[in-house]
């Protein structure tokens, strides 16, 4: 009975947030008095209280201990979600804000990155201070610019170089993670991203992404060559895939049924 209540996000919520960031636009250094500061800040409550949630572009949730995601439904039209200092342990129910460019889930106790495959126009993404031990579920984030992964758990080389698909990324932060503690990070990172450009807020210099790369070079040989090979084989099963569904819808998928059967047939019979 003396458990504090769990938050989860709902209308209330959202336009109680509303409020604070409207109250705080109104600037008491011009304000005549304060009788004249209180009329300003009744107008922006109301100001927020009239705010159509369906076309809302930007919502702060910070430091409200809110311990799940839900009730977003009809904010479709969001591109900036800040739900930093809270106490979430998992990304849910936020699919369906595919036009959000910005996301922030810092200083919560995310354990796992996921839920985020629908969000591709997300540009900026924070997981600052939070419990991730690896680097995936960004999978369709190809268009991301920033990431924020400082503070968490990741101990492994290897997950850096998951990243490397991600060709438009400029800054990556991931200080405070044990991984950042090696004395190879800063190279290994440098010579297998190197379309950085911050590194853990500091500049990187061409020059020593050149000077990292050759320290890397043999594994980054091989690692570009499987690289090749996979990219290779996506093409040739894409290509596969596209001719099958001609067929299909050319109502002859029978045929490539056939033939298939043919051809293992022929390498299952004994050599003549």
């Amino acid at each position: 009975s003396t458990a504090p209540a769990k938050v989860v996000i709902d209308e209330a919520l959202i336009y109680d947030s509303l409020e604070i960031d409207f109250k705080e636009l109104v600037d008491e250094d011009v304000m005549q008095d304060r009788k004249e500061t209180m009329k300003a800040e009744k107008a922006a409550v109301q100001a927020a209280r009239r705010v159509n949630l369906d076309e809302l572009e930007k919502l702060r949730l910070s430091y409200r201990d809110i311990c799940e995601i839900d009730n977003l439904e009809g904010l479709c039209a969001l591109s900036y979600l800040s739900l930093d200092n809270n106490k979430i342990p998992e990304i849910v129910n936020i699919d369906h804000l595919v036009n959000l460019t910005w996301l922030d889930l810092s200083f919560n106790k995310i354990t796992e990155i996921s839920g985020l495959e629908t969000l591709v126009r997300l540009k900026d993404l924070t997981l600052f201070n939070n419990e991730i031990t690896e680097i995936k579920g960004l999978g369709t984030l190809k268009g991301l610019h920033c990431l924020s992964l400082g503070n968490n758990n990741i101990s492994l080389l290897a997950e850096i170089a998951k990243l490397r698909d991600y060709t438009a990324l400029k800054s990556l932060s991931l200080e405070g993670n044990p991984v950042a503690k090696m004395d190879e990070y800063r190279g290994f990172t440098l010579a297998h991203l190197d379309s950085i450009e911050f590194l853990d807020y500091t500049l990187v210099d061409p020059e020593e992404v050149g000077a990292a790369q050759e320290t890397f070079q043999d594994e980054l040989i091989i690692l570009q060559e499987k690289e090749s090979m996979a990219k290779a084989n996506a093409d040739r099963d894409a290509i596969k895939a596209a001719y099958t569904a001609k067929l299909v819808q050319a109502n002859m998928g029978v045929v490539e049924t056939m033939y298939n059967d043919m051809t293992d047939a022929e390498r299952a019979a004994p050599f003549q």
